[in-house]
Order: C-alpha cells, then sequence, then structure tokens
C-alpha cells in the first residue's frame, strides 16, 4: 500500500485523507484496522474531529506524526476552552 505523506496537515484533512487510504475496503474493515467503531468513522468522514486517543489511533492508521496544537482564543472553535482571564 502506498505510504502517504504530509508535510502539512490539517485537522480539516482528515476525512480525505481516510478516504484516500480506506480506498476500496469498507467503511466497517477500515474502522477495525484504526480500532475505533465504525460509527466514529463516519462521523470523522463528515468532519467531526476526534478525542485524542481516536485521533492517535487514526494518525498512526495514516502513518502520520501526530503534532497537536492549541487554537488561541481568537480562532475559537468546537471543543476550545478560552483561558482563564488574568485579574
Amino acid at each position: 500500500m502506498k505510504k502517504l505523506y504530509a508535510h502539512k496537515c490539517k485537522l480539516s484533512d482528515l476525512p480525505l485523507l481516510l478516504r484516500y487510504k480506506q480506498g476500496s475496503y469498507s467503511l466497517r474493515d477500515t474502522a477495525k484496522k484504526i480500532g475505533i467503531s465504525p460509527t466514529t468513522l463516519t462521523r470523522m468522514h463528515d468532519g467531526d474531529i476526534p478525542d485524542t486517543a481516536t485521533l492517535v489511533k487514526v494518525a498512526e492508521y495514516l502513518d502520520l506524526e501526530l503534532v497537536l496544537l492549541a487554537e488561541s482564543k481568537k480562532q475559537g472553535g468546537r471543543g476550545t476552552t478560552p483561558p482563564p482571564e488574568a485579574t
């Protein structure tokens, strides 16, 4: 199988990368290879960002090095918690 190379990969690229590597395998088979549920894989295909443990499994499946970057308060985004206000 081809190895995926990504200089910089955004979380928003995961659905495309997953579909590319999945190829002709079924969603259920792919989820089993990754070690996640088919429902979780479907949600990721739809653009949902998984929890950290799932993200690690997906990165291993895709042969990608995982680097997590914290979003700033200005960027916002689902799942981010703003830092406490300075007193």
